[in-house]
């Protein structure tokens, strides 16, 4: 019985933290996703003479991580909402 309890409580807890997804295609959510895509290929010194594509305006650039094996590396965006 308290296990259920528990876990009838975590699917609650965790419903209301759950975000709110629109049923249709955003065009321009997939087009800001594009230019960090476009971002994550170029080197940090080099964003401000890149001209081909403009920064997001919905995201920041918060991290970039340092090269490990086979010059894998990652960034961290954060939404500005």
């Amino acid at each position: 019985m308290k296990i259920k309890l528990l876990f009838i409580g975590l699917i609650i807890s965790t419903a209301g933290y759950a975000q709110v997804l629109s049923p249709y295609f955003d065009k321009d959510e997939y087009t800001e996703l594009l230019k960090i895509i476009e971002k994550a290929h170029v080197p940090l010194d080099k964003w401000d003479s890149d001209t081909i594509v403009e920064m997001p305006d919905s995201y920041a650039f918060n991290y970039r991580s340092p090269q490990i094996a086979f010059d894998n590396i990652w960034d961290l965006w954060f939404h500005k909402t």
